[in-house]
């Protein structure tokens, strides 16, 4: 058990959840060991079951674990519990009480003179600070956890460290120059501290988020696509959410809309079955911008509203990075709609969850914009009613036996939009494999 509650930093760092966590609950079971190794094994053990979005056994481990230290007068190690416990509420949105468990945390590790540890927790405390729009103090703890971090010589910290920082800049401010200098800055210190590469995922989706702000549409979808096959590949839930949230703005940049919802929706999928609570706002707000762009202002105004009402209960007001975008969108609904029906539609959907609005509404509630509308199959080549005519090319492709990747590079698009579309066709002419497509394609003389 000693060996076990010892190894699991290594197991977190290095990405080793799974066999971890396995090993923990094993060594748990036998009983037979000190309160003080019990509390620390259960410390460890929580931040697996935290990197797995298992929040229910996380906080009964890490409570757990808490109450010990505290029976114990542990008051040096009463740190490592609570700060796993404001990660988690931060995960699930739980801004305000993240703040508590992390100032407490961090007070802890300064009373027992824990440099190191202080340091980490000041970067979670970035995280929780910048979420609720405390943009000072965000860049406060960023400056100080760097300046421990480099004093240490802790490059996998530091990393951390950098990133959340650039973070900040950008959401804060949008200085895509200093934002770009710290990701480099950030990537030499993770390879110098031979972690897992996994860890680059937050360093990879922002460098997509400056390319995209900057109009590198092209260079952000490289970046996303990549990192989305790899996330997909190793199970990694919560990056795969970011990435198509991320991936779901390229997409909308690009007028690809159909695409961009599909990214939306699937990103929000993941987020409710993880509890992953942070990325649905600006999912919302992204389908927001798509209802407004295709003229479905009502959707756009539930939408706005369900945001506003999310956002106030979480402490998490829209970052100014992407407050003006939100507020176009809003202001084409109140335009078209009119303000008395703008404001019935906004108030409807302040009192409406994510989900009452996303499925109870749904899809259905959205127009087809007219150069998407469906038309008479009068004539070979036409799409399938119900198909748009970029889903009718890709349907005629496909039944040509062309991969996904060889059909991207035909149309000059995404893997990622490519199969957004497949699953949209399959969706719709009521198939599951591409065999089936292209039984319906040769039956309908589109190839």
């Amino acid at each position: 058990m000693r060996l076990c509650a010892a190894l699991s930093d290594f197991w977190f760092v290095q990405g080793y959840w799974s066999q971890g966590r396995a090993l923990l609950e094993r060594a748990l079971a036998l009983n037979e060991v000190t309160p003080a190794v019990r509390a620390a094994a259960l410390h460890g053990l929580g931040s697996l079951l935290l990197n797995q979005w298992d929040y229910v056994q996380a906080e009964r481990r890490l409570e757990e674990s808490l109450a010990l230290y505290r029976a114990l007068g542990d008051t040096g190690n009463l740190g490592k519990p609570l700060q796993i416990l404001g990660m988690l509420a931060s995960g699930q949105g739980a801004y305000a009480r993240a703040s508590l468990l992390l100032e407490e945390s961090l007070t802890r590790f300064r009373e027992a003179g824990d440099k190191l540890m202080c340091a980490y927790v000041l970067c979670n405390l970035v995280e929780v600070y910048q979420a609720r729009g405390e943009y000072s103090a965000a860049r406060a703890c960023a400056g100080e956890s760097l300046t421990l971090l480099r004093e240490l010589q802790d490059n996998f910290g530091s990393y951390h460290a950098l990133l959340a920082l650039a973070e900040v800049l950008f959401v804060s401010q949008g200085d895509a120059a200093a934002v770009d200098d710290l990701i480099e800055e950030c990537r030499t210190r993770l390879s110098e501290s031979g972690v897992h590469e996994m860890w680059l995922a937050g360093a990879n989706h922002l460098a997509a988020k400056v390319a995209l702000s900057q109009g590198d549409r092209n260079r952000a979808r490289s970046i996303l696509e990549e990192g989305l096959a790899f996330y997909r590949v190793k199970g990694y839930q919560q990056d795969t959410a970011d990435a198509l949230l991320i991936l779901g703005q390229v997409a909308t940049a690009e007028g690809d809309y159909a695409a961009a919802q599909a990214c939306y929706e699937e990103s929000l999928v993941i987020a409710r079955q993880i509890g992953y609570q942070p990325v649905i706002p600006p999912n919302l707000e992204g389908l927001a911008a798509v209802a407004a762009a295709q003229g479905a202002f009502e959707w756009a105004a539930r939408l706005g509203g369900v945001v506003e009402s999310l956002r106030k209960a979480m402490g998490a007001p829209i970052p100014p990075v992407y407050r003006a975008d939100f507020e176009r969108s809003v202001a084409a609904a109140r335009a078209q709609l009119g303000g008395r029906t703008f404001a019935l539609v906004w108030a409807q959907g302040r009192t409406m969850t994510p989900e009452q609005v996303l499925w109870a509404q749904g899809r259905a509630t959205m127009p087809i914009p007219s150069e998407a509308r469906p038309v008479p199959q009068t004539r070979s080549g036409d799409p399938p009613v119900g198909l748009t005519s970029r889903e009718g090319e890709i349907l005629r492709l496909l039944a040509q036996g062309l991969t996904s990747a060889q059909i991207a590079e035909q149309l000059v698009i995404g893997v990622v939009t490519v199969n957004f579309h497949v699953r949209s066709i399959y969706s719709k002419l009521g198939v599951t494999s591409r065999a089936a497509a292209t039984r319906y394609a040769i039956e309908h003389h589109l190839v």
